[in-house]
């Protein structure tokens, strides 16, 4: 099997930032057991990206074992490149309805537009604005 490409979106890195800083200030050594179970997660997303489900339009989620987190990522299959979209607690609200709003998710989601369809990642955002909208009026 092919080996695909990570690049983290600046939201995915501040959000594993913020997370072992949390963690470290609750339980000395507590943020360096996150950062372990989440290099096995990325290291298993790496070598078989498709293992995790999609659970929104095209992004899929893959969680980190003993820790309440899931990593969202894309793929992109012709380029071999996961792009890591968020870290983001399952114990918060949803993820997608926070990608309407101008918020650094959002601006996460226009890094990845960018990475999948340069020049055209205006088109595509206003395409999913719009099913996104639509999801949430129905």
């Amino acid at each position: 099997m092919k080996r695909f490409k990570v690049i983290f979106s600046p939201v995915a890195i501040d959000d594993v930032e913020q997370i072992v800083d949390y963690y470290e200030k609750t339980q000395p050594g507590l943020g360096k057991r996150f950062a372990v179970q989440l290099r096995l997660t990325l290291d298993a997303v790496k070598h078989n990206p498709f293992f995790a489900s999609v659970r929104y339009d095209d992004i899929r989620c893959a969680a980190v074992k003993k820790f309440p987190y899931l990593v969202h990522y894309h793929i992109d299959e012709n380029k071999l490149l996961v792009s890591i979209i968020a870290v983001y607690s399952t114990r918060r609200s949803s993820l997608k309805k926070f990608l309407l709003h101008k918020t650094p998710l959002r601006d996460c989601l226009v890094f990845v537009l960018m990475v999948l369809q340069p020049g055209n990642h205006q088109q595509y955002l206003k395409s999913y604005e719009l099913k996104i909208s639509k999801s949430y009026t129905t």
